[in-house]
Order: structure tokens, then sequence, then C-alpha cells
């Protein structure tokens, strides 16, 4: 066999990707979707900017 050539495991079962909890979208070799991970790239983008509004208050609040 080459070293170039590449294996993969076989594809989940059906069983086996409605066990795995958070990710049920995966594709045939067990990686989270393109959809799945557009919206993880979307929560963190809104989480981030939540972060830096709330420091930005907290800088230009007056203490006391």
């Amino acid at each position: 066999m080459s070293e170039n050539a590449e294996h993969r495991p076989d594809p989940p079962t059906p069983d086996d990707t409605a066990t795995h909890g958070q990710f049920t979208h995966l594709d045939d070799y067990g990686n989270p979707s393109t959809h799945q991970l557009r919206i993880i790239g979307r929560r963190r983008t809104d989480a981030e900017a939540k972060l830096e509004q709330r420091q930005r208050e907290t800088r230009t609040k007056p203490s006391g």
C-alpha cells in the first residue's frame, strides 16, 4: 500500500450518529456539517460582540 493512500473508516451507522448527542447531523466520516459550523460561528460572533459591549459599558461606568 502506498504512503499516500488515504484510509477512511466506514461511515457511522444511523444509530451511531443518534447517540453522539450534540452533533446529530454528521457527514459520512463523523464530522459536523457545514451548517452546524456556521451556527457555531454565528453564536461565537454574537457572544464576542456581547462581551465587548459589556466591557465597554464597564469601562465607562462611573465607580461608586
